[in-house]
């Protein structure tokens, strides 16, 4: 008997298991003027030498650990004073294998300068995988991988006829600086996503113009693709959570782990950046400096999920544990102006873009799950209640402006951003009903937690301003040479009074307004 049996399809294969580098060995390297030394978990010396000074050459400039192993990669010694005139690509440089748990220099090889034409090569280290240093030569054309125990050579990988890497100032750029005057080891970068256990990723220059990404493939050097892209300008490179992000002068790409390009903008002057997290893709980018579109794409689908326009934002950082990303937003003029150090953060989900909430000094990013909670408006308004804030029509009365300069005019409310929660204006306009004549405007520029936050932001202001200004409230300046626009203190709240081309008129509104506001709204 022939018996048929049927068996339901089993599940799609997952993804193959990430492979991560070897434990640190633990011990902290620190470095001063003339030796290194280890330090275990306690902080107790485990050993101290001048020789690993004198082998990495004169400036340290990346390091990264990978198991027992510290990776240096350094310009090497200026052999006469006249080298310092190479800039930082030219200089020879020298990389050094360090044992961590012994202080023993492994080995070390040195590079020719970027500019010559013979001789040794230049080269740096892109990073770590399998037990080796990866290091980029881009004048041959290749990639090597030399043991970390002896660097003897594992494997070596040839770029593609007619093409070249674009060289460590694109490779390196978009990560910590590596040597900030710091003398502990943590505090220099190599960064670790351009090499990890599986993939080494390059961006390269080939024949007709055509830039590329390539990745190959960590333990063999085999080539797993190329993408063709096009970055306006000099690129940057960076990896961040398997998205390459490819950032120039007037452009922004995002290429995710598939190939795919996720994200593709050119744009002057645009100022472009991006961050990943497990689920999306953030981007910030634009037309100028003082205007910004975030565009947020699902990482799934590839798709973009939410835009939100800005007069000038960019990214502030990810709190992965609540899954919150927060971007640095200006209030729209003339609403509280970026001086005195103050900041807005907009907080975002970090999974679709979605605005929760956003902050404002004194509030930090860590107040954003209460600012969450009190909605309303609260956290944007910096904890300040809405009943803080003055209606400025209010503050001007038309009929007393009337009064002031023998002219009629009419009041227009202008509603603030939604995101303060105000139920007043913070705007209001006031017509003239007689031709000929200027309109005037009466904003609250802002209404802060504390008379020394306010007087801060005037003092910031007052580099901006006109020197003298009238003798008005708590503290107050001309806002220019024009004289037609005054900027006052009165406590904690700050107004612009503004009658474009007509100085008296101006000064006689501040002076209405100055005096309702030292005498308490509700007396207006």
């Amino acid at each position: 008997m022939l018996l048929l049996l049927s068996l339901a399809p089993g599940p799609p294969p997952g993804p193959p298991p990430v492979r991560r580098p070897p434990a640190t060995s633990g011990v902290m390297v620190t470095a001063d003027a003339s030796a290194y030394e280890g330090r275990d978990r306690e902080d107790r010396v485990l050993w101290r030498t001048e020789l690993v000074a004198r082998a990495i050459g004169d400036l340290a400039s990346g390091r990264l650990s990978y198991g027992r192993f510290l990776i240096l990669d350094s310009e090497a010694g200026a052999a006469d004073p006249d080298e310092v005139r190479y800039v930082a690509e030219e200089r020879p440089r020298r990389i050094t294998v360090l044992d961590t748990t012994t202080g023993v220099v492994r080995w070390t090889i040195t590079s020719g300068r970027g500019e010559d034409e013979g001789g040794r090569s230049y080269f740096y280290a892109l990073g770590a995988a399998d037990g080796r240093v990866i290091v980029d030569l881009p004048a041959l054309g290749v990639i090597h991988a030399l043991d970390l125990a002896d660097g003897a050579l594992g494997w070596e990988a040839r770029l593609p006829t007619g093409c070249r890497s674009l060289g460590r100032d694109t490779h390196m750029d978009g990560h910590t600086e590596a040597w900030d005057g710091s003398s502990r080891s943590e505090d220099w970068d190599i960064p670790r996503e351009l090499v990890t256990e599986d993939e080494v990723t390059l961006l390269v220059h080939c024949e007709g113009g055509r830039t590329r990404l390539l990745r190959f493939d960590a333990r063999t050097g085999a080539p797993r693709g190329e993408i063709a892209v096009a970055p306006a300008g000099h690129p940057r490179l960076r990896v961040e959570r398997g998205v390459t992000v490819i950032r120039a002068d007037d452009s922004i790409t995002l290429v995710d782990p598939l190939g795919r390009v996720i994200f593709d903008r050119v744009s002057g002057r645009c100022g472009c950046d991006a961050l990943v997290t497990p689920a999306a893709a953030f981007v910030v980018w634009g037309s100028d400096e003082h205007a910004s579109l975030l565009t947020v794409i699902r990482r799934d689908s590839g798709r973009a999920v939410a835009t939100r326009a800005y007069r000038n934002a960019w990214i502030s950082g990810f709190d992965e544990r609540r899954g919150l990303v927060f971007v640095f937003r200006s209030w729209p003029y003339p609403l509280h102006q970026e001086v005195g150090g103050f900041t807005t953060f907009d907080v975002l989900e970090a999974s679709t873009g979605r605005l929760v909430t956003v902050v404002s000094e004194p509030l930090t990013e860590d107040d954003a799950v209460r600012a969450i909670a009190e909605g309303g408006g609260w956290g944007a308004r910096g904890g300040v209640p809405a009943t803080a804030w003055p209606d400025p029509c209010a503050l001007l009365p038309p009929e007393a402006l009337t009064a002031r300069t023998g002219i009629a005019y009419r009041a227009i409310p202008v509603p603030g951003p939604v995101e303060l929660g105000l139920t007043t204006p913070v705007s209001c306009r006031f017509l003239p009903l007689r031709a000929g004549r200027l309109e005037v405007t009466v904003t609250v520029n802002w209404v802060y937690a504390s008379e020394a936050a306010a007087d801060e932001t005037m003092s910031g202001l007052l580099q901006r301003s006109t020197p003298g200004g009238p003798d008005l409230a708590d503290r107050a300046y001309w806002v220019d040479d024009l004289e037609d626009a005054v900027a006052l203190r009165a406590g904690n709240t700050i107004v612009l009074v503004e009658a474009l081309g007509e100085r008296d008129t101006a000064l006689r509104a501040a002076e209405l307004v100055a005096a309702r506001l030292e005498g308490g709204v509700d007396d207006a």
